[in-house]
């Protein structure tokens, strides 16, 4: 019920750790073949413990999903500027002095992408100091990029002014930043890069030399948008000068009806077809939280009880 996030990280924290505890030493095969003979002869004898350790993994989920849902209510206000409307006025030099007249709109976003990024940052410095579980804080990350992913996403299709050939040269310049960001972090391994992926082959479409010779690179080069993101990212798309390629009802028609050949002709799973039809990722999905037991490695024997607990009754073994 503590509004900071903070306090729930702590818990999760140390109800896992609690949870590998109860494990290690709960006489079961699975776990023990990790410890040493004294910790196995600690183990408990005459209590079967499983059905807390079922309480306490339920407990971990509603944890982590606090957290989440705490991280998202704070990130998603942030993403859209952050991530689309954000630019970056060291990118202007990237920029041919045709284009930058197209790409001054005279307003700075809310939020920039050094904002988001700081603000990731100080969750994942919260995550260490608290020991939380490394597998625990990698998972975390991935959803929290495939977050970031699904909002900019939705929108980037719903803001024709976005669409366009500069615009996508200053998102993936942001999308650098936070890629750049993960391999700072050791968070290389999570998965998290791999959930902008839809994002990142938007800017590229984007960015594609866009005519019916160039029909198949832009199929192959979207395997993580579905048909109809793909379509409509097309349908948005303005030229920005005399350079800048047209895209035309035909060539919309003609890259959806390959996608749809090339997806959907071999497949009558429903499912499928759905989902290829959909604009939005749901911003509702999460990942299934998995956590590997991890043993605890300080000894019984060696623990020092402070003398205000009043435990001198209770024997370490």
């Amino acid at each position: 019920r503590n509004e900071d996030i903070e306090y729930i990280i702590l818990w999760i924290m140390n109800t896992v750790r609690f949870l590998h505890v109860l494990q290690q030493y709960s006489g079961d095969e699975k776990y023990t073949v990790q410890n040493t003979p004294e910790q196995n002869q600690q183990c408990l004898k005459n209590f079967d413990l499983a059905d807390y350790q079922i309480i306490l993994s339920d407990l971990v989920v509603y944890l982590y999903n606090e957290i989440l849902n705490r991280i998202k209510t704070k990130l998603i206000p942030m993403i859209i500027p952050a991530i689309i409307e954000y630019e970056d006025l060291e990118q202007v030099g990237l920029l041919t002095s045709a284009r930058i007249a197209t790409s001054v709109t005279g307003k700075r976003p809310k939020f920039s992408a050094q904002d988001l990024i700081k603000q990731l940052t100080d969750y994942h410095k919260v995550l260490q100091m608290y020991f939380v579980e490394p597998a625990i804080i990698q998972q975390l990350f991935k959803q929290i990029f495939y977050i970031v992913n699904a909002q900019a996403l939705r929108g980037l299709l719903v803001r024709s002014d976005c669409c366009n050939w500069n615009k996508a040269l200053q998102i993936r310049y942001n999308l650098n930043h936070l890629t750049e960001w993960l391999h700072n972090q050791q968070l290389r391994e999570s998965g998290a890069a791999d959930c902008l992926q839809p994002l990142t082959q938007a800017v590229q479409l984007f960015l594609l030399k866009k005519d019916e010779k160039n029909i198949d690179e832009m199929i192959n080069m979207c395997k993580s948008l579905t048909i109809a993101q793909v379509t409509k990212l097309l349908s948005l798309y303005k030229s920005m000068d005399d350079f800048d390629d047209q895209v035309t009802p035909l060539l919309i028609k003609k890259v959806g009806e390959a996608l749809k050949q090339q997806r959907l002709d071999s497949t009558k799973d429903q499912k499928r077809i759905d989902y290829e039809h959909q604009e939005n990722f749901d911003l509702s999905f999460t990942y299934p939280l998995l956590y590997p037991y991890v043993s605890f490695d300080v000894s019984f024997e060696n623990l020092e009880i402070p003398n205000e607990f009043q435990l001198d009754f209770l024997p370490l073994m």
